[in-house]
């Protein structure tokens, strides 16, 4: 069990994000309100730490956002090797917005207008990512 809830938590490595702040000051006052808040309900904190404006990444960034969009909800997941004694394996888990937009049910105009891509895309950027992270033996 203890090793189950140490790969779910490991897991967790796998995800970070790069914010571009316009001064030192914004950057520390980010960092000072921020730095080990919860992740709304899921027990996960924020790690954050600085990093030197010249540091190079190997991969392009999977999503990239300037501002906060309209009806933006935040993702509903937990992490259960941090809630709960009973740690369940989630590597067969379905990513939840894709289940909801499979499972929606469409009228014809918008089966129309929707763009197939973006569901496909979802799909395929979880795959290559976790062949990146050589978890799919890629």
């Amino acid at each position: 069990m203890e090793k189950l809830r140490r790969y779910e938590k490991d897991k967790l490595r796998y995800y970070y994000a790069v914010a571009e702040c316009d001064s030192k000051v914004t950057a520390n006052s980010l960092y000072q309100q921020c730095d080990g808040l919860e992740f709304e309900r899921t027990s996960n904190t924020l790690d954050l730490r600085f990093i030197p404006d010249d540091m190079k990444f190997e991969r392009a960034p999977r999503d990239v956002a300037t501002e906060v969009l309209g009806g933006y909800k935040a993702p509903e997941f937990e992490t259960r090797a941090l809630q709960h004694s009973n740690v369940k394996l989630t590597w067969d888990d379905d990513e939840p917005t894709r289940v909801k937009a499979l499972r929606r049910k469409f009228d014809a105009d918008q089966l129309n207008e929707m763009d197939f891509r973006f569901v496909l895309n979802i799909f395929w950027a979880q795959i290559y990512w976790h062949n990146q992270d050589g978890i799919g033996g890629g």
